[in-house]
């Protein structure tokens, strides 16, 4: 339902910001896991890390390496996976540019107070 993954959207993206915990707990058992300079062993990591890349767009994909050189903090993974979930939203939302049939004023367009 359209209305309902708007709302689980953050405010600053047009959201209402009721984050689910399904869609961020990857993000959360990763950044639970990496501190700074380290990443606890976990035998659950990689299957994680794979659920985590499936949500995310290739270019916010992550690997073990890259977990060890540089440790992601939750919000920076929860961000990742929001941002796919907006511009899906919002290609699904948005109506073909073509002619008169094209709304501007869309209201996934639209920042907040512009109405």
């Amino acid at each position: 339902d359209t209305a309902w993954k708007q709302a689980k959207l953050s405010l600053r993206k047009g959201g209402l910001g009721l984050c689910s915990l399904a869609d961020h707990s990857s993000a959360a058992y990763i950044a639970s896991f990496c501190t700074p300079g380290s990443v606890k062993a976990t035998p659950n990591l990689d299957e994680v890390v794979s659920l985590y890349n499936s949500c995310v767009t290739d270019y916010d994909t992550l690997s073990i390496s890259s977990l060890k050189d540089n440790s992601p903090n939750q919000k920076k993974l929860s961000d990742s996976i929001e941002a796919l979930q907006f511009n899906s939203l919002l290609n699904t939302s948005v109506p073909q540019q073509t002619g008169q049939d094209y709304y501007p004023s869309h209201p996934l367009m639209l920042q907040h107070g512009s109405l």
